[in-house]
């Protein structure tokens, strides 16, 4: 059962992923499909030499950077997951990570866009994203950064 203290207790994302439930089924969540979705969008180097997230270990660091945090921080995060997952039907009928490459492109556009409940999912999400992706030399090139200097 929903209160409102719950609500209040996980945050936004409570918020979010309880109005996103009631519109959506309640089935289980992929987390690593949706994260490998999202990171593929948001990190895609383009014409750049730098490797889309998918073939980096960028998912993986994200996942554990995630299960770092404190138990109610977890549950927020996940419930932006299914958020981000889940908001994407009543836009395209189809869940976010099913979607192809312009209608996601299209769906986060529309949360970087919108109310302020879908940008700060958004901004979220791409926050720990970028502190998987951005831990790994292989993207580094790209940015020209020559690394940490403690390490020479």
């Amino acid at each position: 059962m929903w209160t409102r203290r719950r609500l209040f207790q996980l945050g936004l994302a409570g918020a979010v992923t309880s109005l996103v439930l009631g519109t959506a089924p309640v089935v289980g969540l992929d987390e690593r499909a949706v994260l490998t979705a999202l990171l593929d969008r948001l990190f895609d180097p383009g014409e750049m030499t730098a490797p889309v997230p998918s073939q980096t270990h960028a998912v993986d660091l994200t996942l554990e950077l995630v299960d770092g945090l404190a138990p109610v921080t977890r549950l927020q995060v996940r419930g932006l997951l299914r958020a981000l997952e889940f908001g994407a039907l009543g836009r395209f009928g189809s869940r976010f990570s099913t979607l192809a490459a312009a209608e996601q492109d299209a769906w986060l556009l529309d949360l970087a866009e919108g109310p302020y409940p879908g940008r700060v999912l958004l901004h979220a999400l791409k926050q720990l994203g970028a502190m998987g992706h951005y831990q790994q030399p292989s993207t580094w090139t790209a940015l020209t950064y020559p690394g940490p200097l403690l390490d020479r």
